[in-house]
């Protein structure tokens, strides 16, 4: 329904952007993260990671299960000072980094990392909408 604006709550359901293996979940200032790495590399040599904050994983998303799209890894944590949302990032992250050592100041090392705008991955005609 274009034009829509649906809120997130405890009963949304997240599923992943593309198929991959979930690599790692911590614990942090999201609440729980999850990493997950695709089977699609760039030209540069680096794979493809999505990874979702703000979320409570769902029974059977634990590090080294391979998901498909149909998979539900997790629901949207209960909001606390701020709205109930998703934080969703996606980035080619190079090979030099063990999926172990993923966590967001990682993330935003450009030297090893370069983040992509989520939305020309998803296809689907979604928009960020920003309150306040």
């Amino acid at each position: 329904m274009q034009g829509t604006t649906r809120y997130l709550d405890q009963t949304t359901l997240v599923p992943p952007i593309l198929p991959g293996n979930i690599v790692r979940i911590i614990d942090d200032f999201l609440g729980k993260s999850i990493f997950i790495r695709h089977s699609y590399r760039n030209p540069s040599g680096r794979t493809l990671y999505t990874v979702y904050g703000h979320g409570v994983p769902s029974a059977g998303t634990a590090a080294g299960a391979d998901i498909d799209a149909e998979a539900i890894i997790a629901t949207i944590a209960p909001g606390g000072s701020v709205p109930s949302h998703l934080h969703v990032s996606v980035a080619w992250v190079s090979d030099a980094v063990h999926p172990q050592d993923l966590d967001w100041r990682t993330m935003l090392d450009s030297s090893k990392v370069a983040l992509i705008n989520p939305l020309t991955v998803i296809q689907c005609p979604y928009q960020i909408i920003r309150t306040a």
